[in-house]
């Protein structure tokens, strides 16, 4: 029985790993379609299909960046059962992705395929000939650019605007701490600070109406900038790009693509969220390393000692992707927000505001924001109140709840506003209720007494003058 060599053994591990992570696409895939049948429920009680996943979106850009390694597969065929199992694969997660409106997922999958193609028989060589010899097609090709990035806009125009409004709050959160970011576990906390700000000094913006409580930047550069920094931020780049150069030198397109496209989605969404996508970059990362081995002749003039550095990087990330525990924040914030009002309850307002302040940190929910508003008209401090009612209008112009409680203490005798109540009820009625509710139209009631009674006891004092 021959010996294999290294060389052979680093393909042959090649092979698995790239098998074993198509294969889990196709299970992937499999549930999806699952849940379309009505087979399992999705993870999202509102979209139908969500994989293993809570939100189509993820869902679709996991789907993307497996799509390369299968479509390297199928082109290279090294590997029969390998190029069956790319087929699959393909002709699954194609067929599903168009389902999950997923624009960002779509752009991946393009990006990280075409790169593949490429890359097989001098494709580079052979587009970039056709297109010098026939520039019409280059003007062609652009408007055709310019007409599905349109379309993609059109789409979902009101996701799209709120990804732009939180990529604009993002940069300003991360100007806040621009070299030490505020940790991982505070980024929502960050950006509902930068949403606040951004609100108070542009009250009548139009990202109002597509504003929320956002707990991921919706940009993966964004939310480690501002949870490690500026460093943070580099890091990053440094292994993607690393991750692209190597494995495209070392001629694992598929590993390429799939980099490509991870990079893409990083940009209008939040893989590192889901265990699933820490668990391919993983894959990815170990795919790269062993191809440097194997092709560590292309990287001439490049010091060794750089690139081993940067392969500890990668390690070392893979590792902090693995260990991470990406569910702590929500549980945090909850936590906080669970203890203060239990305080609350028995009188303790001092001590329930300090946890609503603490569980502020880990959550952009002005809902915060509103019970310390609370506490402090209950100590009697209202302008304090006032204030934090403010901060939270501030924060999600759109809500009714805090300008429900501002209302009320206006109305009330201790801090009998009439002027101000009745510029907030005005702005109040002008209010566009995204989702009404009992809530919603019982709170809407009682303003419209509290505005009647006002307008009769200022009839009633002009009456008697």
């Amino acid at each position: 029985m021959r010996r294999l060599d290294t060389t052979e053994i680093k393909r042959y591990i090649l092979l698995i790993i790239t098998l074993v992570v198509i294969a889990y696409g196709v299970y992937e895939s499999v549930i999806g379609y699952m849940q379309l049948f009505g087979v399992i429920p999705s993870g999202n009680s509102r979209f139908p299909v969500t994989g293993s996943f809570f939100n189509p979106g993820p869902y679709c850009g996991f789907l993307a960046c497996i799509l390369p390694l299968a479509a390297d597969a199928v082109i290279s065929r090294r590997w029969k059962i390998l190029e069956y199992t790319g087929w699959i694969y393909i002709i699954l997660s194609v067929a599903m992705m168009p389902l999950l409106m997923g624009r960002t997922g779509w752009v991946a999958a393009v990006a990280g395929v075409m790169f593949v193609w490429l890359r097989e028989n001098d494709n580079l060589l052979k587009l970039k000939n056709f297109f010098l010899q026939r520039r019409s097609w280059v003007i062609a090709l652009s408007v055709a650019i310019v007409v599905f990035i349109s379309l993609f806009y059109l789409l979902k125009p009101a996701s799209a605007s709120g990804r732009v409004f939180l990529w604009i709050i993002g940069v300003d959160a991360w100007l806040e701490h621009p070299w030490t970011g505020v940790g991982w576990e505070k980024v929502a906390g960050a950006i509902g600070l930068a949403q606040g700000r951004y609100f108070a000094a542009h009250p009548d913006s139009v990202f109002a109406a597509v504003a929320g409580c956002p707990e991921y930047a919706f940009n993966e550069y964004l939310q480690l900038a501002i949870a490690f920094g500026a460093g943070g931020l580099l890091s990053f780049l440094i292994i993607i790009s690393a991750g692209i150069y190597f494995s495209s030198k070392s001629r694992l397109n598929g590993v390429a693509g799939s980099w490509i496209a991870f990079a893409i989605v990083c940009m209008a969404s939040y893989p590192l969220q889901f265990a699933e996508f820490r668990w391919f970059i993983v894959a990815l990362c170990v795919m790269t390393v062993i191809g440097f081995k194997e092709g560590s002749r292309n990287y001439g003039s490049l010091g060794m000692a750089s690139v081993k550095g940067i392969l500890c990087m990668s390690i070392v990330f893979a590792g902090w992707l693995l260990t991470r525990d990406m569910t702590r924040t929500n549980d945090k914030s909850r936590d906080y927000f669970d203890v203060g009002q239990s305080l609350r309850r028995i009188g303790k307002f001092d001590e329930a505001n300090k946890e609503f302040i603490e569980g502020m940190s880990y959550s952009s929910d002005p809902m915060f924001l509103n019970m310390i508003g609370r506490n402090m008209q209950d100590m009697g401090r209202y302008e304090e109140a006032e204030k934090y009612y403010l901060r939270s209008i501030d924060r999600l112009p759109s809500r009714l709840y805090p300008r429900y409680l501002l209302a009320k203490l206006y109305a009330s005798p201790a801090y009998f506003s009439p002027d101000k109540f009745r510029r907030l009820y005005e702005e109040t009625n002008k209010l566009e209720i995204k989702v009404s509710s009992p809530a919603v139209s019982d709170m809407q009631k009682e303003l419209r007494q509290l505005n009647d009674s006002i307008q009769c006891l200022r009839l009633g004092l002009k009456s008697k003058r």
